[in-house]
C-alpha cells in the first residue's frame, strides 16, 4: 500500500492505494481510483526526495490530482454585488454563453447589440431592468468603427486590411483587461500569434526588423524581472509580435507610446501592477500605430490625387 495525497480542486485527502509488487510508478502516469482518473504529479521517497519515477518498495508518497475532470472558476455576479465560486466540468466540455445583462441577466435580442445605436435608443439603460450601462461599451464600439474606416480607406479590401480588422478584438481584450489589472489567457496569445503569423506570410518582415524586435524584447523581458521578479512572458511575447509589424520605421514612435501609455494608465489606476500597465499599453500603442500608419496612407493617397 502507498500513501497517495489526492487533489481535487481545492479539496485533498490522503488514502492508501494497493500497487503492484515492483511495479514502477512515472510522474505523469494516470490510474483509476474511486470511479476517477488521476494523474502522479510527484513522487517521493521515503526520506521525502522528490523523483521523476521509482519502483513501489522505494516510495514513500505520491501526490495525484484529478485528470477526469478541470476545475473552472466563476465569478457571480448580481448588481453591485459578486462572489466567486467554482465548478468541476469534464475535461472535454464546451461551454456557450449568449450575451446577457451583467446586473439582471436576461439574454440580449439583437436589437441591444446594435454598435452605439443600441445604447443611445435606449438612453444608456438595460431594456429589461432600467439598470445603467456603462458608456464604456458605446464609447468601445465607436472607436472600432473609426478604426475600421480608417483602415478600409487606407488599405482598401486587402489582407492588410483584413489582418488588422481580425487584430481589433484581441488588442481590446488585452487594453481592457490590463487597464483593470487583469490577466489575460495563453488562448488568447495564441490567437494573437496566429493572425500575426499569417501576416508575416503576406508580408515577410526584414531580417534587420526581427533582429530589433527581439532584442528590444529581451531587454524588456529583463528590466521585468528586476523591478518586479517575474518574467512576463506573455507581454513580452505579445510585444516581439507586434513590434515585428510595426516595423522598423515606427519601432521607436511604438516604444515612445508605451512609455506614455503606461505612465497615463499608472496615473488613472494607482493599484494597476506593472505588468498590466505594459500589457494594456503594449496593445492600446499598436492601435496608435495602425492608425499613423493608415492617416499616412491616407495622406499620400489624397496627395496623389490633388
Amino acid at each position: 500500500l502507498i500513501p497517495f495525497l489526492l487533489s481535487e480542486g481545492a479539496f485533498t485527502r490522503t488514502q492508501e492505494i494497493e500497487v503492484d509488487d515492483d511495479e514502477e510508478l512515472h510522474v505523469g502516469d494516470i490510474f483509476e481510483h474511486d470511479d476517477a482518473s488521476w494523474e502522479i504529479n510527484r513522487i517521493e521517497t521515503r526520506t521525502g526526495n522528490s523523483r521523476r519515477k521509482l519502483v513501489e518498495e522505494k516510495i514513500g508518497r505520491a501526490n495525484a490530482v484529478r485528470s477526469d475532470v478541470v476545475m473552472v472558476r466563476l465569478t457571480l455576479t448580481r448588481g453591485e454585488f459578486s462572489d466567486s465560486d467554482s465548478i468541476f466540468v469534464e475535461r472535454d466540455k464546451q461551454g456557450f454563453s449568449r450575451s446577457k445583462c451583467p446586473a439582471c441577466g436576461h439574454v440580449l435580442s439583437i436589437r441591444d447589440l446594435v454598435p452605439v445605436l443600441s445604447w443611445l435608443s435606449l438612453g444608456g439603460q438595460c431594456r429589461y431592468c432600467k439598470s445603467s450601462i456603462s458608456p464604456l461599451y458605446p464609447l468601445i464600439e465607436a472607436i472600432s468603427i473609426f478604426f475600421a474606416l480608417i483602415i478600409l480607406f487606407a488599405w482598401d479590401f486587402s489582407l492588410t486590411s483584413l489582418f488588422y480588422l481580425l487584430i481589433l478584438p484581441p488588442c481590446w481584450v488585452i487594453i481592457i483587461n490590463g487597464a483593470r489589472g487583469l490577466s489575460f489567457s495563453r488562448g488568447l496569445v495564441s490567437v494573437f500569434l496566429a493572425f500575426v503569423a499569417l501576416f508575416l506570410i503576406v508580408e515577410p518582415p526584414m531580417f534587420s526588423t526581427i533582429l530589433w524586435a527581439f532584442g528590444s524584447s529581451l531587454c524588456l523581458l529583463l528590466l521585468f524581472y528586476i523591478f518586479t521578479r517575474q518574467l512576463n512572458f506573455k507581454e513580452t511575447i505579445c510585444f516581439a509580435a507586434m513590434a515585428i509589424v510595426v516595423g522598423m520605421v515606427f519601432l521607436p514612435f511604438y516604444l515612445l507610446a508605451i512609455a506614455l501609455a503606461m505612465i497615463v494608465l499608472r496615473k488613472i489606476n494607482h493599484n494597476i501592477s506593472l505588468r498590466d500597465s505594459f500589457g494594456s499599453a503594449v496593445a492600446m500603442s499598436f492601435l496608435f500605430i495602425i492608425l499613423l500608419s493608415g492617416v499616412m496612407n491616407i495622406y499620400d493617397l489624397l496627395s496623389s490625387i490633388y
